[in-house]
C-alpha cells in the first residue's frame, strides 16, 4: 500500500529514501545534543569558548552547562562590555572568575543558586578609575575620502556614543581602557576599532555595504543596473527571499500582495488575470494594450509567462514611472516587470542547490455560489406545468426538458401513475447537483515542484545549470499539467577586459483537459437543474439532459428506429472519451559580449532568439456525446440505409502554433567619477526586433486510431440534417491560417549625473519605429523621453537629525508609450472561407478601413517621491505621488455611414490616472535571537476617462459588472458601475419600482431604456481604488513565521440576483436564485427585502430592471488573511549539506472582514474563490 501510494502520487523511491535518510540523521543529531546537555549538567563542569560575546549570553551558557540557577539584574549586565573566554572542563567557580575578570561585578554561590551583583569599589579604586578614563578624537571618511556627517561612534558594550560633524570629526569622552569603538553609518559597512593606552586620535575610512547593495539596493532596468541610492525614478525591488515567500508554479502570481501598485483582477470571466495592472490602465485596447511588459534578462519575453520556472528567478524589478520605464519606449506605458534570473559567479566554489515541495489544495467550494433549493425549484416546475407552460414543448423535437417535467408529462399521458410520479419527484427534492460534482468530478489538487541547480566559477569562467520538473494534478479530475525546464548560463573571460555570455533555456509544458466541446467544470453546462444526479444508487452513470442537449429525450429515444448512434449524454461515462491537450515548447537562446575599453567606457552587443512551437489537439472520440450528436445530426434516416454526411469515427481539431522573435542590441556604457564629487553614468545604443506569429488549424472527421486514417467530407455542399427536419447546413470546418509579423527599430540614450553624492540629475530619450503604424516613413516613429531629479538632503551640511538620519526627495517627468499590435493605418480585409450564398463567389469582409492618421498612444507620467529612514533604520520606506495622463488613446468613434462602416478606430480618447504608493518597513524588535519586522504597503489609484467621443450605450453600461468589456464614460471612472434608479418594492404587489422623469414608475420598458445617462445612478469603481498589504515576520533563532494580510477598499460589486425569466422560461437555477426564499410574499415584506414578488408569466424587462438596479450594489471593501509562511533553517555545514531549510505555507486562508453582509467574496463574486492550500517543502545547498 505504501509503495502504491507513493508511486501513484508521483513520489519516487529515490525521494522516499532521501526523506527517510534526513529523518534518521535529524534523530541522531537531536539525541546527540540531548545526551551532551544531560552529561554536562550532571558533571557540573563547563567547557566554553566565546569571542566578543555579550555577558548575558555567556552567563546563560554557563547556567545551561552547570545546571545552577542564575540570578542577576539584566540592566546591570547590559552595561558591561563584551567578554571573551576560553574554558575547558573547569569548575563553575573557575568559569565565573574567568568571565567576570576586569568587570565591576562579583558573584555568590549558595546551594544551586548563583547571584551576580555589582562590585563595591573602594575610594582608592574610584580614584584610579577616574584617571583611567580617556578621550578619543577622530575623523570618519567615505570610500572617496570625503567627510561623513552623522556617522555614529559608540564605545561597544556601553551607551557612550557621539556623532560626526559636517567635517567628519568627532570626540568621544571617558572611554575605558582597551575599549572597542563601533562606527556605523547608513549604507556603509560597520567597523570596529580597538583602542589602546597610546591611542589619542584616529582616522577611519568606511566602505560601502556592497553585499547589501547587490542584494537589496541594485535594481535592473533590463539595460543597466542602477544603485537605488542614485535612482531618480520609481522602482520596486523584489529580492529572492521575498519572491520565494510564496509557493506557486507561476512567476507573476508571486507578486500578488508583496509590492505596491500591483493589482490582479480576480473577477474576470477567465478567473484571475495572468497579468496584473501596474498603477492602473493606460489603454482601451484590451490585453495587448493593458498588460505590462515582461522582460527576462535584458529582452522582452514573447512566450507564455507560465513557461518561466520560478526556481530560476533571482529577483524582480518593477519599473513604474517614466524615468524608470521610458528606456523601454512604446512598450512601457503599462509598466515593466524585469525578471533577473540566477547566474554563476566568478571565483565561486561549486554550489549545488535543491528545492522540492508539494502543495495540496482543497476542493473548490461549489456551495459558495448560492442557488435556489431543489425542492423550491421543483415546486416552480410543477406550478409551471400545471399552468401549461410546457404544452408547446413536450410534443416537439427541439427543446430541453428537465426530469421533473418529463415525469409530469408521462403522468399526464397516463404512462405512469400519480403515485409513481409523486414518489419519483420527491426522490429528487433532497438532491443537490453540487454534491455529486464535488464527489465525482472534483478532487484535491496536488502540485509537485522539483528543482536542481549547479553553479560556480573560476577567475575565467562562471556557470549556472538548472533543471526543473513540475507535476500538477488539478482539481478537476480530467485536468492536469506538467512542465519540464532546463537552463544554462555561462560567462567566460577569454582575454583581459572581455566577457562573453551565453544562455540557453528550454521549457516544455503540457496541459490536458477534457474535450472543449464538453466543458465539464461546474457552471459550464447550461440548463443544469439543481437536483440532477450524476450516478444512481448502484454507482451507474446517469443520463443528464443539459447543454449541449437540444433535442427532447422522447424524440432522441425513438427517432431513426434504433439505427442511429447512442444519443444520450452521460457525463461520468464520457470523462475519458475526449481530451483537449496543448503542448508548448519554448527555446530561448542568447549571446552577448562586453568589452571594457578603459576605466570609463564599456561596449556590449547582445542577441536573443526565441522560438515557440505548440500544438493543440482537441480530440472528440466516438464515445463522446459531441461526436455521436454531430454524426446523427448530419444524417438522413428516411432511406433503408442511413446516409451519414459525417462518417463514423473520431473528430479531431488540430491547431499548430508558432512564434519566433529576434532581438539584437548594441550599447555603449560610460561610468566616470572625478574629483571625488562628480559621478556620471550613461548608456546609448540601438536595437532591432522582430516578432513573427503564425498558426494553422485543421479538422478531420472519421478518424480511426487503429488504422491511423481519416475520411473526407463535403464541406462545400449544404447537407441534409435530422432527415430533413431542419434546414440544410454546411459541415463545420476549421482550417484557419494566421500570419503576423511586427518589426521594431529603436535608438536610445540614458544618463545620470551625481554631484557630491547629494544631487542627481537623470535624463533619457528613445525613438521607436514599427511597421504597423504610419503610412509614410516619418509617421512610423515616435520620440519618448524623461528627466528626473534626486536630492539626498541628509548629506547636506545644514541637516542634522538623529531621529531621521536619511531623507531623500525625488521628482521625475516624462513620456512612455503604447504600441498596439493588430492596429493598422492601411485597409485590412478578411477572406471568408465559404463562397457567397448568392453569387457563389469568394468574398471578403472589411476588418479595418483605411486609417492613415493612426499613431502611437502616449503616456505622460509625473512622479514625486520621498525616501526616508529613522535612526538605526527602525522605520524606513518611501512615499510616492504620481500623475499619469494617457493621450491619443485608440478608441472607437462614430464615422460617416456613407463610408460603409459605422465606427472606426482613432486616437480619440484620454485617460487620467492619479495615485499614491506607500511602502514602510519597521524593525519593531531586533535582538541576537529574536526579531519582528513589519511591512505596510498602501496604494491608491483612480483612472478617470477624461476624453471619449463615442456616446455611451446605456443598456451596456448597466449590464457591466466588472468582468466584461469596459464601457468608458467621459468624466467617470474607467471601470465605473451604473445602475437603474431604485424606488423599492410596490407595497401592494411586490413589484420592483424605479423612476421615469423623476416619478416612481413600473413602466419596465421605459425603465430599461433610459434616454440619458442622468437617468442612471453612478455607483463608483468596480475595481479597488485603495489596496495594499500588512505583512509581519517573526524570527526566533532558526525559526521564522510570516503572515500577510491584504486589504482593498473604495469599490463596489453587483451581486447576482433572482431572475424569474431564468427560472420559468430558460428553466435553470442561476447563481443568485437563492433569493427566491426571501421574495416579497405579503404587504409589509417590502420593509425587509428587495426581492420582487413572484410574477407569472415572467416579465423579462421586470427581471432586467431588478438585475441592474441600485438594489444589487454592495460595498466590496474587505480584509483577508492571504497566507502564513513558516520555515526552519539549519545553518550547520556538515558532510551532507551546507544548509537546509524546511518550510510550510498556508495560502488563501480567508476573509477576516468584509463590508457586505452577503455570502459573496467581493474579489471573486461569480468566480469560486481559490481554495485553501498547504505546502510543505525543503531547500538545501551542498
Amino acid at each position: 500500500m505504501y509503495r502504491n501510494f507513493t508511486t501513484k502520487n508521483g513520489i519516487g523511491n529515490r525521494y522516499i529514501h532521501k526523506i527517510l535518510f534526513i529523518m534518521r540523521l535529524t534523530t541522531v543529531l537531536l539525541m546527540t545534543a540531548f545526551m551532551h546537555v544531560s552529561a554536562a549538567s550532571f558533571a557540573q563542569r563547563v567547557t566554553l569558548k566565546e569571542n566578543n560575546a555579550t555577558l548575558v549570553s555567556v552567563l546563560q551558557k554557563i547556567q545551561l552547562q552547570s545546571g545552577y540557577d542564575l540570578l542577576f539584574n539584566k540592566n546591570i549586565l547590559n552595561k558591561s562590555k563584551s567578554v571573551s573566554v576560553s574554558l575547558n572542563h573547569v569548575s563553575v567557580k573557575e568559569a565565573l572568575i574567568a568571565t567576570l575578570t576586569n568587570l565591576p561585578l562579583t558573584f555568590e554561590i549558595s546551594g544551586q543558586t548563583i547571584t551576580i551583583k555589582e562590585k563595591t569599589l573602594s575610594i582608592m579604586d574610584r580614584a584610579v578609575n577616574s584617571f583611567k578614563d580617556i578621550s578619543i578624537t577622530g575623523k570618519i571618511l567615505d570610500e572617496n575620502r570625503q567627510p561623513i556627517k552623522g556617522a555614529t561612534v559608540t564605545e561597544k558594550g556601553t551607551n557612550n556614543r557621539t556623532k560626526t560633524n559636517e567635517n567628519g570629526d568627532f570626540t568621544l569622552l571617558k572611554i575605558g581602557t582597551n575599549a572597542v569603538l563601533l562606527v556605523t553609518y547608513v549604507g556603509s559597512t560597520p567597523l570596529e576599532y580597538k583602542i589602546t593606552d597610546e591611542t589619542k586620535s584616529i582616522l577611519i575610512v568606511l566602505t560601502p555595504l556592497t553585499t547589501k547593495l547587490s542584494e537589496v539596493s541594485i535594481v535592473s532596468t533590463g539595460y543597466q543596473e542602477i544603485p537605488k541610492e542614485r535612482a531618480t525614478g520609481s522602482f520596486e525591488k523584489v529580492d529572492n527571499a521575498l519572491f520565494n515567500r510564496s509557493v506557486t508554479t507561476n512567476v507573476l502570481d508571486r507578486l500578488d500582495g508583496i509590492t505596491t501598485s500591483i493589482l490582479f483582477n480576480k473577477r474576470s470571466v477567465q478567473g484571475k488575470q495572468k497579468y496584473p495592472s501596474i498603477r492602473g490602465i493606460s489603454s482601451l485596447s484590451g490585453s495587448e494594450g493593458q498588460n505590462p511588459l515582461v522582460v527576462i534578462d535584458n529582452f522582452p519575453y514573447d512566450g507564455d509567462v507560465n513557461n518561466i520556472n520560478p526556481n530560476d528567478v533571482e529577483s524582480i524589478s518593477i519599473l513604474k514611472d517614466a524615468a524608470a520605464a521610458s528606456i523601454w519606449g512604446t512598450k512601457a506605458g503599462n509598466g515593466v516587470i524585469v525578471i533577473t534570473t540566477k547566474k554563476g559567479k566568478f571565483d565561486q566554489p561549486l554550489k549545488i542547490s535543491l528545492n522540492s515541495n508539494v502543495t495540496i489544495t482543497q476542493k473548490p467550494n461549489l456551495f459558495y455560489l448560492p442557488v435556489i433549493k431543489s425542492t423550491d425549484f421543483i415546486d416552480i416546475e410543477q406550478y409551471l406545468f400545471k399552468n401549461g407552460a410546457f404544452v408547446g414543448y413536450v410534443n416537439q423535437m427541439f427543446g430541453n426538458l428537465s426530469p421533473v417535467v418529463q415525469i409530469l408529462d408521462q403522468q399526464d399521458k397516463g404512462q405512469i401513475s400519480p403515485t409513481d410520479a409523486t414518489n419519483q419527484i420527491n426522490a429528487l427534492r433532497g438532491g443537490d447537483t453540487r454534491t455529486d460534482y464535488m464527489k465525482y468530478l472534483y478532487r484535491k489538487s496536488v502540485n509537485q515542484q522539483y528543482a536542481l541547480n549547479i553553479s560556480g566559477g573560476s577567475k575565467q569562467i562562471s556557470y549556472y545549470l538548472s533543471g526543473g520538473f513540475d507535476k500538477n494534478m488539478n482539481s478537476l479530475v480530467t485536468s492536469d499539467n506538467n512542465r519540464l525546464s532546463f537552463r544554462s548560463n555561462v560567462t567566460i573571460r577569454p582575454v583581459k577586459n572581455l566577457e562573453i555570455e551565453t544562455g540557453i533555456q528550454y521549457t516544455e509544458t503540457k496541459d490536458k483537459e477534457i474535450g472543449s466541446q464538453f466543458p465539464i467544470a461546474y457552471g459550464n453546462l447550461n440548463y443544469l437543474r439543481p437536483y440532477i444526479k450524476l450516478k444512481d444508487d448502484n454507482g451507474n452513470p446517469l443520463e443528464v439532459d443539459a447543454s449541449p442537449i437540444y433535442l427532447i429525450k422522447s424524440y432522441r429515444d425513438t427517432v431513426g428506429g434504433g439505427r442511429l448512434l447512442d444519443w444520450h449524454f452521460r457525463p461520468l461515462a464520457e470523462l475519458n472519451k475526449s481530451s483537449n491537450t496543448t503542448t508548448l515548447r519554448d527555446v530561448l537562446l542568447n549571446v552577448g559580449a562586453k568589452y571594457k575599453i578603459n576605466g570609463i567606457f564599456n561596449a556590449s552587443i547582445k542577441y536573443q532568439y526565441e522560438r515557440n512551437t505548440g500544438q493543440n489537439v482537441d480530440w472528440e472520440g466516438l464515445g463522446s456525446y459531441y461526436t455521436r450528436d454531430q454524426i446523427n445530426y448530419y444524417s438522413d434516416w428516411t432511406p433503408a440505409v442511413v446516409k451519414r454526411a459525417i462518417p463514423i469515427g473520431d473528430i479531431i481539431q488540430t491547431t499548430n502554433l508558432n512564434q519566433a522573435s529576434y532581438d539584437a542590441r548594441a550599447q555603449l556604457d560610460a561610468n566616470k567619477t572625478w574629483n571625488t564629487i562628480h559621478q556620471l553614468t550613461a548608456i546609448a545604443g540601438v536595437e532591432i526586433r522582430q516578432n513573427h506569429n503564425w498558426s494553422q488549424g485543421n479538422r478531420v472527421y472519421g478518424y480511426n486510431g487503429n488504422t491511423l486514417s481519416t475520411q473526407a467530407v463535403d464541406y462545400a455542399t449544404p447537407q441534409v440534417v435530422l432527415a430533413g427536419n431542419d434546414s440544410p447546413a454546411l459541415i463545420p470546418r476549421s482550417d484557419d491560417f494566421i500570419d503576423l509579423t511586427n518589426r521594431y527599430t529603436s535608438i536610445f540614450a540614458n544618463a545620470a549625473y551625481t554631484f557630491k553624492r547629494r544631487y542627481t540629475l537623470s535624463a533619457s530619450i528613445r525613438k521607436d519605429e514599427t511597421n504597423f503604424f504610419g503610412v509614410e516613413s516619418n509617421q512610423k516613429g515616435t520620440p519618448l523621453w524623461s528627466t528626473g531629479l534626486a536630492w539626498d538632503i541628509s548629506k547636506e551640511s545644514f541637516y542634522d537629525s538623529g531621529l531621521l538620519p536619511f531623507l531623500k526627495l525625488r521628482a521625475t517627468y516624462g513620456y512612455n508609450g503604447n504600441a498596439i499590435p493588430g492596429q493598422s493605418p492601411r485597409p485590412v480585409i478578411s477572406y471568408i472561407k465559404f463562397p457567397n450564398p448568392i453569387t457563389q463567389l469568394t468574398y471578403a469582409s472589411v476588418l479595418n478601413p483605411p486609417n492613415p492618421g493612426l499613431r502611437w498612444e502616449n503616456v505622460r507620467v509625473i512622479n514625486l517621491g520621498v525616501d526616508f529612514a529613522l535612526r538605526n533604520n527602525r522605520l524606513s520606506g518611501n512615499i510616492e505621488y504620481y500623475d499619469k495622463l494617457s493621450t491619443d488613446v485608440i478608441s472607437t468613434i462614430p464615422t460617416d455611414q456613407g463610408s460603409g462602416v459605422l465606427t472606426v478606430k482613432k486616437n480619440a480618447a484620454n485617460l487620467h490616472g492619479r495615485g499614491i504608493d506607500v511602502n514602510l518597513t519597521s524593525f519593531n524588535i531586533q535582538s541576537p535571537s529574536f526579531s519582528w519586522v513589519s511591512n505596510l504597503l498602501f496604494s491608491h489609484n483612480r483612472v478617470i476617462v477624461s476624453k471619449y467621443l463615442l456616446p455611451p450605450n446605456l443598456p451596456d453600461l448597466v449590464n457591466y459588472n466588472g468582468t466584461a468589456n469596459i464601457n468608458p464614460v467621459q468624466g467617470q471612472d474607467l471601470n465605473g458601475l451604473y445602475t437603474f434608479k431604485w424606488a423599492g418594492l410596490d407595497p401592494l404587489t411586490g413589484d420592483p419600482q424605479g423612476y421615469v422623469n423623476g416619478k416612481i414608475s413600473k413602466d419596465y420598458n421605459a425603465l430599461t431604456n433610459p434616454t440619458s445617462i442622468n437617468d442612471l445612478d453612478y455607483q463608483g469603481s468596480a475595481t479597488p481604488t485603495y489596496y495594499g498589504a500588512f505583512r509581519n515576520t517573526f524570527t526566533y533563532k532558526s525559526f521564522s513565521i510570516s503572515a500577510n494580510i491584504l486589504y482593498k477598499f473604495g469599490y463596489k460589486f453587483k451581486k447576482p440576483v433572482l431572475s424569474y425569466t431564468d427560472l420559468y422560461t430558460n428553466g435553470f437555477a442561476q447563481t443568485g436564485s437563492d433569493e427566491y426564499t426571501n421574495r416579497w410574499q405579503k404587504p409589509g415584506d417590502e420593509t425587509i427585502t428587495n426581492v420582487p414578488s413572484v410574477s407569472y408569466p415572467a416579465n423579462s424587462l421586470r427581471d432586467l430592471f431588478y438585475k441592474n438596479s441600485s438594489a444589487t450594489i454592495e460595498n466590496a471593501a474587505n480584509i483577508r488573511l492571504q497566507d502564513i509562511n513558516l520555515s526552519y533553517t539549519i545553518n550547520r555545514p556538515n558532510i551532507y549539506f551546507k544548509n537546509l531549510r524546511l518550510y510550510a505555507n498556508m495560502n488563501n486562508l480567508g476573509i477576516i472582514w468584509k463590508a457586505t453582509k452577503t455570502s459573496y467574496d467581493p474579489d471573486y463574486v461569480l468566480n469560486i474563490p481559490n481554495p485553501r492550500s498547504l505546502t510543505f517543502g525543503l531547500s538545501a545547498n551542498f
